[in-house]
């Protein structure tokens, strides 16, 4: 059976709805089988992103800052139909430890994960025990052959993106925007035929939406002229997971969550 690794970006996890909605991509197709996940990102444009209140939280230790984060996970895994108080609890002792930031910031994509796998029955495997740094480079032998063991173990496996393990175990976080990163990660290790970065527009523009009103989705791409994009300011991947998916030859296929019909951008294929 092809393997497909699943990467769903902050806007696709937003809340409840959004949350059963990423479940339901996932469940459509049985390659779908690693799935990496970011944390909640804004609902509306006020909104504040998930990673952005946990950092407060690091930053204030004011745990009156810490109740939009319980609040949104809360709702989350209530239309989800399963409990994560238990991980609540701990994720707030880690934030209000004296961790850092980069703790309290891993948090997000860490409850993220935790909900999916309740209600999905994919095996967790936590990021800090999967992806290994040393210096700012991930270890790639030691990352591969962890997420590789986990997957031929388990079958179905979800992982946080954005975060891992440094060589004396402390959480340590890609540049924001990583959980990407983590994604072309794992396909790497287990040779995916397929990397899908689930976000929310249509696929890669040849020029910036929001500036040219003519702007159009370019349907494929060359790994060199994916690079070139993202480097000059596209946000829609991380230029990174670019080197990593060009390792081992994976296509990466870029798509929206909201209107999965669409073909998206292909790159790589």
């Amino acid at each position: 059976m092809p393997v497909f690794v699943s990467k769903f970006g902050g806007s696709s996890l937003a809340d409840g709805e959004r949350f059963l909605r990423v479940l339901r991509l996932v469940k459509s197709h049985p390659a779908r089988r690693i799935v990496v996940l970011s944390a909640p990102g804004k609902r509306e444009k006020d909104d504040m992103k998930i990673t952005d209140q946990l950092i407060k939280c690091a930053r204030t230790q004011n745990r009156a800052d810490f109740y939009p984060v319980q609040k949104r996970f809360s709702e989350i895994a209530d239309c989800l139909g399963v409990s994560i108080q238990n991980d609540l609890n701990e994720a707030e002792a880690l934030v209000f430890s004296g961790a850092g930031e980069a703790a309290a910031a891993s948090r997000g994509e860490w409850l993220s994960t935790k909900i999916f796998s309740k209600a999905s029955g994919f095996y967790f495997l936590d990021a800090k025990d999967a992806v290994f740094f040393s210096g700012e480079n991930v270890d790639e032998e030691k990352t591969s052959k962890r997420i590789l063991s986990a997957f031929e173990k388990n079958k179905s496996i979800v992982l946080p993106g954005f975060y891992g393990a440094d060589e004396k175990n402390n959480l340590y976080l890609f540049p924001r925007g990583g959980s990407d990163t983590t994604g072309a990660i794992a396909a790497y290790a287990v040779k995916a035929d397929v990397y899908e970065n689930w976000t929310d527009v249509n696929g890669i523009f040849d020029k910036d939406p929001n500036l040219f009103g003519n702007a159009q989705i370019l349907p494929s791409l060359s790994y060199d002229e994916a690079e070139r994009i993202l480097l000059s300011g596209a946000c829609v991947l991380s230029a990174d997971c670019i080197s990593w998916a060009r390792k081992s030859s994976t296509p990466i296929l870029v798509k929206n969550t909201f209107f999965p019909e669409k073909s998206g951008t292909r790159i790589g294929f």
